[in-house]
């Protein structure tokens, strides 16, 4: 009888990672640029799913956030270790999180925990030109293009869902670039975005006559 419920558990740990597929999602701006530093979510609308909830490290590198962009589920906490030989004050406004690191060097005791769905702006109170996002996703199922405009995202379940993106220099909203994708039993699917680019202001690290540009 013991032989048996370990068939049985093992064929349903099977059928449960074949009815896994990994979505794959490449964004092109409206010149067939590929697109880095795009967050692409994959979202079931009736029914979004909940598990373990990953955290992130957001590293200050040179008096620069790194990485530029970074994506989080809701719920997760992101750390911000300071490598700098100078002190950080790390804040944002955003809406969807209000916070502020005082002054500090290596790593503050305390994580921040991200509970509200949204994308929080992060500077530096004392280098104006330090600027980075946190996405923070409703939906377990997201992933952040690399060089090659490319988003993977594994373990996507059976069923009918919507894809959207979104980027610090997206112009219009979020709901402008969704697209509905189905996700069979198995195996994988892609498909491609083409998004609508403004141009970022962003300070300068070095002293200009306007103290900025674009990006």
């Amino acid at each position: 009888m013991k032989a048996y419920r370990w068939i049985a558990l093992s064929l349903l740990m099977q059928a449960g990672v074949a009815s896994a597929a990994t979505v794959t999602v490449t964004v092109v701006d409206s010149k067939g640029e590929k697109v880095d530093n795009a967050v692409v979510t994959v979202t079931d609308p009736a029914s979004p799913s909940a598990g373990k909830v990953n955290d992130g490290t957001v590293t200050q590198i040179d008096k620069e956030f790194v990485p530029f962009v970074i994506a989080v589920e809701q719920g997760a906490k992101v750390s911000f270790p300071n490598k700098d030989s100078t002190r950080h004050h790390v804040y944002s406004f955003s809406d969807a999180k209000q916070f502020e690191i005082p002054l500090y060097s290596g790593t503050p005791g305390e994580p921040v925990a991200f509970d509200k769905p949204g994308v929080v702006a992060l500077g530096c109170n004392i280098h104006d030109w330090m600027s980075s996002y946190i996405y923070v996703s409703p939906t377990p199922y997201f992933g952040v293009t690399d060089q090659r405009g490319v988003a993977t995202i594994n373990q996507v379940p059976a069923g009918e869902f919507q894809v959207e993106v979104w980027h610090p220099e997206l112009k219009g909203d979020v709901a402008s670039t969704r697209q509905n994708l189905g996700v069979g039993e198995d195996g994988s699917s892609a498909l491609t975005i083409e998004i609508s680019k403004k141009r970022l202001w962003k300070s300068w690290r070095s002293p200009t006559a306007n103290g900025g540009g674009y990006r």
